[in-house]
């Protein structure tokens, strides 16, 4: 009796212990998680904020990083379309290696030529393709050519001499200062010459007279003094059409300078020597995209 009576007790004992582990408002704390059990889990982190940039700061190449100040970076490769306006000089050296004499007042300029272009711009090298149309104005005179003697003077008529052409261009660029480059290179083309240009033989003519029509002229003739109308030479009998080829290869060379208002627009100011033997200026403006 004395041994059931302790099993009973000690029974007893352990009911009521464990029920005091268990009561309400006591339960097991979780199991630690070690060092940094402050920090909520993963799951439970706040969003992003929406303003923090993305690495490559979401921007068009060469836009740069909108949420740090420095400077922009452009891209590597642009493409730009714009229009040039050009004035075509015969320098006096040129004319007269071919020409003994050259009477007109307009002889070494023709109005401004225009067109347009595309570019090309890698780094620092520009490739431009032009097309240009330009008006020759030259006025009637008496011309005659080198090494010829006067009495071979002959008075020429010019109707409407135009010159088309297309070339290639490369163009390097060296900075001086910020948005401003001294510019060079060379280009190729093909060009094509419209209009006719008729000969008439001048009589009486001498180094001494052959700028006056009144002295160095054709005969029979209307003239002036410093031109002889058209008219009066249509049904000359030693009137001809002179041969003009009517396809000239282009080569120039270029000189010049470049100015970037900003990104996407440059203004250039180059000239050079184009030939068939002109010495040009030119201005340009092209817009990049």
């Amino acid at each position: 009796m004395k041994r059931l009576a302790t099993i009973v007790a000690a029974s007893v004992f352990l009911l009521t212990s464990t029920a005091a582990l268990a009561a309400p408002g006591d339960s097991e704390a979780p199991p630690s998680t070690g060092a940094g059990d402050d920090k909520p889990a993963a799951d439970d982190q706040p969003p992003a904020d929406s303003t923090t940039p993305p690495k490559d700061g979401g921007q068009l190449p060469g836009a740069g990083d909108p949420f740090k100040p420095g400077p922009k970076k452009w891209p590597t490769v642009m493409y730009g379309l714009g229009a040039s306006f050009m004035m075509n000089i015969v320098p006096q050296f040129l004319l007269g290696a071919f020409t003994e004499a050259a009477v007109n007042s307009k002889y070494h300029v023709y109005p401004m030529s225009g067109g347009l272009h595309f570019v090309r711009r890698k780094k620092l090298l520009d490739m431009t393709v032009r097309v240009m149309f330009g008006h020759y104005g030259i006025s009637d005179g008496n011309w005659l050519g080198a090494n010829h003697d006067f009495s071979e003077t002959d008075y020429m008529e010019f109707h409407n001499m135009n010159f088309l052409w297309a070339d290639i261009t490369w163009t390097w660029h060296t900075r001086l200062a910020k948005r401003f480059y001294l510019a060079y290179g060379v280009g190729i083309g093909i060009g094509w010459v419209m209009g006719k240009a008729y000969s008439t033989p001048s009589s009486g003519c001498t180094a001494d007279n052959y700028h006056d029509t009144r002295l160095c002229a054709p005969v029979p003739a209307d003239c002036d003094g410093t031109t002889c109308t058209r008219e009066s030479l249509a049904n000359h009998p030693l009137r001809e059409q002179e041969k003009i080829p009517p396809v000239l290869p282009a080569v120039s060379g270029v000189i010049g300078l470049r100015y970037d208002f900003f990104r996407h627009l440059s203004m250039k100011f180059d000239t050079g020597i184009f030939l068939p033997g002109f010495w040009y200026f030119q201005l340009s403006l092209t817009a990049f995209f």
